[in-house]
């Protein structure tokens, strides 16, 4: 299997190359005897999830340096699990260790963001 692989394909003859994206799958063929006779080829054109993802990393690199900018922080606080998990930015933005935190409307649970260093970062 092969993921992802740039091509260049005219579609009419004189028109300019067009720039794809193809996943392409390889099977074996096997004649009467078993052996090997020939490898089929099947492409999927998987343009448009690359383009999506080119564009979702693109997005995600500029809101991270927005944020770096703004010293600006995001997370996500799972109420069930009590498990919090930041962006990388809060070492960069606020330069603390140690830090206790008391979240908004939290104050009845003990064990959310009280220790800095124990809160997991996501990238």
């Amino acid at each position: 299997m092969a993921r992802d692989v740039p091509l260049s394909i005219r579609r009419e003859a004189g028109a300019p190359p067009e720039a794809l994206f193809v996943d392409f799958v390889y099977q074996p063929l096997f004649g009467a005897d078993g052996r090997t006779t020939g490898i089929f080829v099947e492409g999927f054109d998987v343009t448009e999830r690359r383009t999506a993802i080119s564009a979702r990393e693109a997005s995600e690199a500029r809101l991270k340096q927005g944020m770096l900018a703004a010293r600006m922080v995001v997370w996500d606080w799972d109420l069930l699990t009590d498990r919090t998990v930041f962006s990388t930015t809060p070492s960069q933005c606020w330069a603390a260790t140690g830090r206790m935190w008391v979240p908004f409307g939290a104050r009845s649970t003990q064990t959310t963001w009280q220790v800095w260093p124990s809160v997991e970062t996501q990238p």
